[in-house]
């Protein structure tokens, strides 16, 4: 079968079977808003998965063998049980939206080694700092959006500073009388 979109949203599903895996041309899967305490294995299989919607369960935990899913792009783990950042994320190279919002996370580790993440959603976690990020990354949650104005004016102030300098450097010299 070809199926690529399967939504499977507040079904009260507390595992997937291993059958599961056979959906191998699988793009986008929703499961969120069920009672998963475990991420389902079979899921480890689905190598053209790029986005995965498991929100809203009871996840504490990632399987180390999470970056088999090299195709995955977004992953939204809002509203489970995680207490800390799930260290095996670090090694999701290609992850370009990443939501972890309403955890229990209190602190994020250095993410600027996550060349490819775009956005990061990490409002309702007790956070204490804002998670280290590369400048091409969108923050969103508990002071993003002071750091998103300073870094942006950070940025524009660079920019003119090199313009000036162009400027400077380019300027026509005068012709000596």
């Amino acid at each position: 079968p070809h199926l690529a979109h399967l939504y499977l949203g507040r079904n009260g599903l507390q595992g997937l079977p291993p059958s599961f895996a056979q959906l191998q041309s699988l793009r986008c899967l929703w499961i969120e808003g069920n009672f998963l305490a475990h991420f389902p294995r079979a899921l480890l299989q689905l190598t053209e998965l790029r986005s995965l919607q498991l929100g809203d369960n009871r996840l504490c935990r990632l399987p180390a063998a999470l970056p088999r899913m090299a195709g995955l792009r977004g992953l939204w783990l809002y509203g489970n049980r995680f207490q800390e950042f799930p260290p095996v994320l670090l090694r999701m190279d290609h992850i370009r939206v990443l939501d972890l919002d309403r955890n229990r996370i209190a602190s994020f580790p250095d993410l600027t080694g996550l060349a490819s993440l775009r956005l990061l959603s990490y409002d309702h976690n007790p956070v204490r700092q804002l998670p280290c990020v590369g400048d091409e990354v969108q923050l969103v949650g508990d002071g993003a959006q002071e750091f998103m104005e300073a870094r942006q004016e950070r940025l524009q102030s660079l920019q003119r500073q090199e313009e000036e300098e162009e400027c400077t450097e380019a300027a026509p010299v005068s012709p000596e009388d």
